[in-house]
């Protein structure tokens, strides 16, 4: 009896060194997956801001040994201050991805419609300067407004719809056009948001990931991160989005539960 006990025991324990060591195994490896998936994120980064980076020293250093005249020095200081600022979002952008793997949402009733008109009114004059029509918005009946709030991070859903905006104003061209639409079936609030402009397949899969960009977005010195912290904040609301492309046009939809 005693024997039989003692294999049982041994056998349990056994198995508990097993399952320690596959437990820890599993640790390790996430956390080596971790830490690739961190370093490939600031290499990423490093080669993105390598370029702008350039750009300032060579310009400043022309400044500096007289290479560029003294007419010329205004519009090489425009430059400079340009691609600084194109650095600086890139670290904004790369910090708000990097916060919201444990971002904790702090929800309150949002109104979709309100948030989205406050945003299109930042963007007033870039998008009067572009000659872009914003359709859609006019439509929604006072009514309708309060079966069109959320359950939300206002903070959170402020920085996605301003960057699926952004996006859609920096990619329409001259003269085109950006529709929007906001419904709701009082389980969930769609917002719809179209612009002027074309992807294929291949680049519609992968606008969402990190660091994407695609051939028009690099022309247009975009971080690559805009989309990818949309569906980041999206996903942390229990959302869904996604994105087509038909007749011209290229529309982003993005789904949030109301409560």
């Amino acid at each position: 009896m005693d024997t039989y006990l003692m294999r049982i025991f041994v056998s349990s324990f056994a198995i508990i060194l097993l399952i320690m060591f596959l437990l820890w195994e599993m640790s390790a490896n996430r956390r080596k997956k971790e830490m690739q998936e961190r370093d490939e994120e600031m290499s990423d980064l490093m080669h993105d801001i390598k370029a702008p980076l350039n750009s300032i020293k060579g310009f400043a250093g022309g400044m500096l040994d007289n290479t560029i005249s003294e007419k010329d020095r205004g519009k090489y200081l425009e430059i400079i201050e340009s691609e600084a600022e194109r650095v600086a979002k890139m670290a904004e952008d790369f910090a708000v991805y990097k916060k919201l793997d444990s971002a904790r949402l702090v929800k309150e009733s949002v109104c979709v419609y309100d948030l989205i008109c406050e945003i299109i009114l930042s963007f007033e004059k870039a998008i009067t300067d572009k000659g872009i029509e914003i359709k859609g918005l006019d439509v929604i009946e006072a009514s309708d407004e309060k079966s069109l709030e959320v359950m939300g991070d206002r903070h959170l859903l402020h920085r996605a719809f301003y960057n699926l905006i952004l996006n859609a104003v920096q990619y329409t061209p001259q003269d085109g056009e950006i529709e929007l639409s906001i419904e709701s079936d009082y389980k969930t609030v769609c917002v719809s948001l179209s612009n002027t402009g074309e992807m294929n397949e291949e680049e519609l899969e992968k606008i969402f990931a990190r660091n994407y960009r695609s051939d028009n977005a690099k022309s247009k010195n975009g971080t690559g991160l805009g989309l990818s912290i949309v569906k980041k904040i999206v996903k942390l609301h229990k959302g869904e989005v996604q994105a087509f492309s038909k007749k011209g046009k290229i529309t982003i939809e993005a789904t949030l539960p109301e409560k």
